[in-house]
């Protein structure tokens, strides 16, 4: 092995890991890879150098910028054929220099130089070092379950090298963070470096524990909470004591039949009323048909009889309220006296066209009194959507009804309604 720096030794590209000194590691390779590896075998010739790859390569073509100058001589230890290509099973052996790259193609290969490091941690440093890596592994390992023999296994190993290789494949590092910890020259800094990266690995955990087990103690407590809201309801259920909050539900079918309504809009009213009925209280079409159901019965289905229009007073009214207008007021004397013989109760439109202030919207209120009639006004000035007039779809949220309807929801209030 001292006398591999002399060869070109072919490159292993390690997209996702960083591979140290005395580390056991797994690494999937492709079939072009294996190749190579088992002429290595072959040629009894065991030794291959790991590199990182600065950023993942899709491609497999690399360029020399693509990797970090410093890697690690590794030992193959077996080589296994798997389910999507091939697993290499490899020792990190010792770190590497690389004097110079060759890139053929696909193939990769390199002559390095052994990389020495500076022994300058003293024994009772390493000693300390060692107790506080333990420490934190065995305080961190308590947070899972089963964990118990890889703790114990720590416990016994006396190599502190050994320890950092056997923790760095369980850590989540960054491949720029492994490769700072593989470049340190000294063993002190790189001691320190790691104990660093431990702490801050053990606190990234404790915190996310701590929120996963707060969100599952929120989430049990809720869960609880719709357990117990349901055993109660059935018991109540079961010792009739929720009729008291029954006597104040709405009673639909009696209020439908009290509405006075048509018979094809009473029969629509009814069905949706055994749709509600059908459908448990959590389902969300409840409070549609709810508030459906309250604007139907809301409306002015029984229409009384309406008194004999009188055509003298209704004059009488007009020009009270409006002085000149001889034409129009003529006009609407002419239509209700039409109105009048023909005994017509449906009533009809009217189009009144003219410019801002000329009295449009008072005739029409007078109008309104001459007949005996609720008065209700809404502008349409800057309406722009169409459904604001017909009303919206109920599956819409927040959908309501027109504003004509509205209007004859709220009849009895005398409002004035405006945009």
């Amino acid at each position: 092995m001292e006398n591999l720096n002399k060869q070109e030794q072919w490159v292993l590209p390690l997209d996702d890991t960083v591979v140290f000194p005395k580390m056991k590691a797994k690494i999937a390779i492709s079939d072009k890879d294996s190749v190579n590896i088992k002429t290595l075998v072959h040629n009894k010739n065991n030794y291959i150098i790991g590199l990182a790859v600065k950023n993942e390569n899709s491609s497999g073509k690399y360029k020399k910028s693509d990797f970090f100058k410093v890697g690690t001589l590794l030992k193959i230890d077996s080589l296994q054929e798997s389910e999507n290509g091939y697993v290499i099973h490899v020792m990190g052996v010792k770190r590497i220099s690389i004097d110079h790259l060759y890139i053929n193609d696909y193939d990769l290969s390199a002559k390095f130089t052994y990389l020495t490091e500076l022994d300058d941690l003293e024994a009772s440093s390493e000693k300390n070092i060692k107790e506080f890596v333990k420490k934190h592994v065995r305080e961190l390992s308590s947070r899972f379950r089963g964990s118990g023999e890889f703790v114990k296994s720590i416990d016994q190993m006396q190599s502190l090298d050994t320890i950092i290789a056997t923790l760095l494949p369980f850590m989540q590092l960054s491949i720029s963070e492994r490769q700072r910890l593989l470049e340190q020259n000294s063993r002190q800094k790189m001691s320190m470096l790691f104990m660093d990266f431990l702490v801050k690995q053990k606190e990234k955990i404790d915190l996310q524990i701590d929120l996963s087990n707060k969100v599952n103690d929120k989430i049990n407590k809720t869960h609880r909470e719709v357990l117990l809201r349901e055993q109660l309801k059935a018991i109540q259920d079961e010792l009739d004591e929720g009729k008291d909050s029954k006597k104040n539900k709405k009673d639909y079918r009696e209020l439908i039949t009290e509405a006075g309504m048509p018979a094809d809009v009473e029969e629509i009213a009814l069905e949706q009323v055994d749709k509600l009925e059908s459908s448990g209280q959590q389902n969300f079409e409840t409070s549609i048909i709810q508030n459906y159901l309250d604007l139907l019965v809301a409306l002015p289905w029984k229409t009384g009889e309406l008194e004999e229009i009188d055509i003298n007073k209704a004059r009488e009214i007009l020009d009270s309220d409006h002085y000149g207008l001889k034409e129009v007021k003529e006009r609407i004397i002419q239509h209700l006296a039409v109105i009048k013989l023909k005994k017509n109760k449906k009533g009809s439109i009217l189009l009144l066209v003219g410019p801002p202030g000329t009295g449009k919207t008072s005739l029409g209120k007078s109008i309104a009194h001459a007949l005996g009639r609720e008065y209700v006004r809404f502008s349409m000035g800057g309406m722009r959507d169409e459904a604001e007039i017909r009303g919206h779809r109920r599956t819409y949220v927040g959908a309501l009804p027109g504003r004509i309807i509205q209007g004859m929801k709220r009849r009895d209030r005398r409002i004035r309604y405006s945009l």
